[in-house]
């Protein structure tokens, strides 16, 4: 059984207009590698419909009500939606959603009107093997209850480690979604490291995560090879402009048997006019120089540096000098960071990099060194 695995996909932005010019938004050798295979299980974010947004009217991560047929025809035929934008257009543009999905023949999973067909477990059957999917998400926008719509909650431990036990005794291979954590950073933060850690002792094969916008590592943990992230694949935002590698990414392929799966990555990268291409296999390289879970603590330090650089514009190198000016500035530093620590998945970011900025004053980390 052949399957692809794509990054975070709402066709907004300059896709959006493309896509409402009639154009065509992938070239042929992606529609071509598409149409190869037994399914296209893609990463849905947002709605798909004519509803304004009503929770966070001031990002619109929404894609043209007609964008599911639209893939659909390119053989995308799961979508998985389990993720903090689908219900931004309320209920009403979760079932647009849900509606054209189901017309157009495919599957979805990770959302629902209520937290028992949010968490249903999506069953693939081909060539005699049998895949489970399953997708959560972390607390933001609509929680799937008993009476109650929204997305499958990662809060949920029992009931994610009951579906995944009920899934393995229909499945060949248990493969699990989630959406959430920081964002931009290459390197997965430790909470959710240690959160994904958790869920493969629950016994899902696999673990393929979301949400950060940008390609994040591979790591094989116990029986578990987990995707920390797979990056954007059609996304485009004001707030990504100046962000590093949102425009390169890579699409997962996965081929099963009975017994074993092997896994490989098609580099992309986002093109303007904003168009999917075929990539360079020096992202391949990129991939293994993130990869590298031996040198966790270091790598982790030295991306949230990077990130929070690049998210508060601090101008210049971060030299010595640069750190402890930062620091005797307290009244800009306390305001700063009361700011920062009040948002939960940006605060392991800026710990980090007060951390980084300790250890750079004591000489603990070389001025050479480099994020990966």
């Amino acid at each position: 059984m052949h399957c692809i695995f794509t990054g975070d996909l709402s066709i907004t932005g300059s896709f959006k207009k493309r896509f409402d010019e009639g154009e065509e938004l992938f070239d042929k050798e992606l529609i071509d590698l598409f149409s190869s295979q037994d399914f296209v299980i893609c990463n849905f974010e947002g709605a798909a419909t004519n509803h304004q947004s009503v929770l966070r009217p001031q990002v619109d991560v929404r894609s043209p009500k007609n964008s599911i047929p639209y893939l659909s025809k390119r053989n995308f035929n799961v979508f998985n939606l389990a993720n903090n934008h689908v219900f931004d257009c309320g209920t009403e543009g979760f079932s647009d959603t849900r509606n054209a999905i189901i017309e157009n023949g495919g599957k979805y999973f990770g959302a629902g009107e209520n937290i028992g067909e949010a968490s249903k477990i999506v069953f693939l059957k081909n060539k005699g093997i049998t895949l489970a999917l399953i997708g959560i998400c972390h607390r933001e926008g609509l929680i799937a209850e008993e009476y109650g719509a929204g997305i499958f909650c990662d809060e949920k431990s029992d009931l994610i480690r009951e579906k995944i036990k009920e899934a393995k005794k229909k499945a060949d291979w248990v493969i699990l979604n989630y959406h959430g954590g920081e964002e931009f950073t290459t390197v997965p933060m430790p909470r959710r490291r240690k959160l994904l850690h958790k869920i493969a002792d629950f016994g899902a094969n696999i673990i393929i995560a979301h949400h950060a916008h940008v390609f994040q590592g591979v790591e094989e943990y116990g029986n578990t090879t987990i995707f920390y992230g797979l990056g954007n694949f059609v996304f485009d935002i004001k707030a990504h402009q100046n962000k590093e590698f949102v425009k390169e990414s890579a699409l997962l392929k996965i081929t099963f048997t009975k017994e074993s799966f092997k896994f490989g990555f098609f580099p992309i990268f986002i093109s303007g006019p904003e168009r999917v291409k075929a990539g360079s296999n020096g992202f391949i390289d990129h991939i293994g120089r993130i990869s590298d879970f031996g040198n966790y603590r270091r790598n982790w330090l030295l991306d949230a540096q990077r990130v929070y650089k690049q998210s508060v514009n601090v101008p210049g190198s971060q030299s010595r000098k640069r750190g402890i000016k930062l620091l005797l500035e307290p009244l800009k530093f306390v305001y700063r960071g009361w700011h920062h620590m009040k948002r939960r998945n940006f605060r392991p970011i800026y710990v980090g990099f007060i951390i980084y900025t300790c250890y750079k004053i004591l000489g603990l980390i070389n001025e050479r060194d480099k994020a990966v």
